[in-house]
């Protein structure tokens, strides 16, 4: 799962994602989000004295945790989808609404 965490230059490695447009005192956009860091881009950031950056962190999360919140919301989505039909397009719903949620925790 991924999170966002705000982390202090010193921390910051190439290959990091930023998870929010880092901008100066101005308002200027020095780095979009999206942006992979580089070293050459963090170096920049510290003569520009940019204090931290929020960048998106792969946490790995304990599998019953996951198992849990998948039932919680398969039980969500059975409640919603009772009454809708076993077609084949209603279970391609179902199934990407249940991914989308998956995908979507914090």
């Amino acid at each position: 799962m991924k999170t966002i965490q705000k982390r202090p230059l010193a921390d910051l490695e190439s290959g990091m994602r930023v998870a929010v447009a880092v901008t100066d005192a101005s308002g200027r956009v020095l780095l979009p989000a999206g942006a992979e860091l580089t070293a050459a881009m963090i170096a920049s950031l510290e003569r520009r004295e940019i204090a931290d950056v929020a960048v998106e962190v792969e946490v790995a999360e304990d599998p019953a945790v996951v198992a849990a919140y998948r039932s919680k919301i398969q039980a969500q989505l059975d409640k919603l989808f009772r009454r809708a039909g076993a077609s084949a397009e209603t279970r391609a719903l179902y199934d990407a609404i249940l991914t989308y949620r998956l995908e979507q925790r914090t």
